[in-house]
């Protein structure tokens, strides 16, 4: 968290030394050829845009047995090197991947069929394989490589899944959450750290999007310039699934869709949630943050930062609650039914844990237990144990991952499958 602070108020004085020199030279990317840069904008597709009014299901739980189909336990085993905080996690059948970007600023990779931990990427240094901090991570699983992108280098690099080496390329830009797109480009948030060395057109912009060589072409979502007044950020703003990368940007109620064009990309609206009294008045958004929070604390409003899914099936949302319980909200998109709710009713039999998906890969979701209830649950005594099976909570499952678990700090993850 200290880390975190430092950074934006570093980034607070980045921002208004360059809005300044907003013309001039920034000397970092003198090597960028400028003349390869075009200033295309993304434009925004609102026609098929579905309406959901939410405020109705914010006094009641969410029911655990309306939105998922069964579920199952993966208990990591951490024989290499220890995980600190998880702040993004990626997975397919086989792998996967957990970013620890503060603690201990490393990438993990597991066996997703028995926990077992694969290798862990900590090289850190200013050499040409190492990194400083890894600002966000991304995986080619048909080509079984990672990308890492090291924000205070302003490098990607490139590493096979069994930690060799590939590549390293310099970055053009400042990063904030970075995706590698399936048609070869990439696609950056900065969270407005300053690029105005592309010139205006980028200075003002939340969404580069890249070719395959990194060369910024296209640009959209222009923020007004008081919006870093405001350093909360989330940890991601991107999603992706089937191929698909979607964008639910900072203290908005909308979540999009990056669709390619025969000339360029357009941004196609989904879905557009209206929260009703719990909704912020928009000048909240540019105060401090310290303020921000605090107001949150009292009004116990709700506000969007960056969380949520989009699947062939499902579209889903968290909405943040400083003064108590997020708000989660998932909408079938086959029945165009909404099941939303503050905190979880947990009537799925033998689950007694619960959470919104960190990641989603086609229609699997995954979210991390609290370490707190596996130690609780872990030493659970005969009588109490006899309540939960007496009341469906406890299973077999459970019972398995009981045995399975060697350390209750170690991560345990809870995969389930939507309906």
């Amino acid at each position: 968290m200290f880390k975190k602070i430092i950074y934006s108020f570093f980034l607070i004085l980045l921002f208004s030394s360059c809005k300044e020199e907003k013309k001039g030279r920034d000397s970092q990317f003198d090597w960028l050829d400028r003349k390869a840069i075009s200033n295309k904008n993304i434009p925004i597709n609102n026609d098929n845009q579905v309406q959901l009014n939410v405020e109705q299901y914010v006094e009641q739980k969410l029911k655990i047995s309306d939105v998922i189909s069964n579920f199952s336990f993966l208990s990591l085993k951490e024989n290499i090197n220890k995980i600190g905080n998880i702040d993004k996690i990626l997975f397919n059948d086989d792998y996967v991947f957990l970013l620890d970007k503060y603690t201990t600023e490393s990438l993990h990779l597991f066996d997703r069929k028995n926990g077992e931990q694969i290798i862990v990427f900590n090289e850190h240094g200013r050499g040409p394989t190492e990194f400083t901090s890894i600002y966000d991570f991304d995986v080619d699983y048909k080509n079984k490589e990672i990308y890492i992108f090291d924000g205070e280098n302003l490098k990607c690099l490139k590493y096979s899944f069994d930690g060799r080496f590939i590549i390293s390329e310099r970055l053009p830009f400042r990063i904030g959450n970075i995706r590698k797109l399936r048609t070869g480009g990439f696609v950056n948030f900065p969270q407005h750290a300053p690029n105005f060395h592309f010139g205006d057109f980028f200075s003002d912009k939340d969404i580069i999007v890249t070719d395959s060589l990194l060369v910024p072409k296209y640009g959209g979502f222009t923020f007004n310039q008081n919006a870093v007044i405001n350093d909360f950020y989330s940890r991601d703003y991107f999603g992706f699934n089937n191929d698909t990368l979607s964008y639910f940007p900072r203290f908005k109620n909308q979540i999009y869709e990056l669709n390619r064009k025969e000339k360029g990309y357009e941004f196609i609206s989904l879905v557009k949630f209206d929260l009703g009294n719990y909704e912020i008045p928009n000048e909240d958004f540019v105060m401090e943050a310290s303020k921000f929070i605090s107001n949150r604390r009292k009004d116990n409003k709700l506000f969007s930062n960056g969380n949520h899914f989009v699947s062939n099936n499902w579209i889903g949302t968290s909405f943040r609650n400083f003064g108590g319980i997020d708000f989660s909200v998932f909408y079938d998109r086959r029945s165009e039914r909404v099941f939303a709710g503050t905190g979880f009713e947990f009537d799925f039999k033998g689950l007694p844990f619960f959470g919104f998906p960190t990641a989603i890969n086609k229609n699997e979701c995954v979210t991390v237990i609290d370490n707190s209830l596996i130690h609780q649950y872990k030493n659970i005594s005969d009588k109490n144990k006899q309540y939960y099976i007496d009341n469906q909570v406890w299973s077999h499952e459970m019972d398995s991952l009981m045995l399975n678990i060697e350390d209750t700090e170690s991560p345990v993850l809870l995969f389930y499958n939507l309906k």
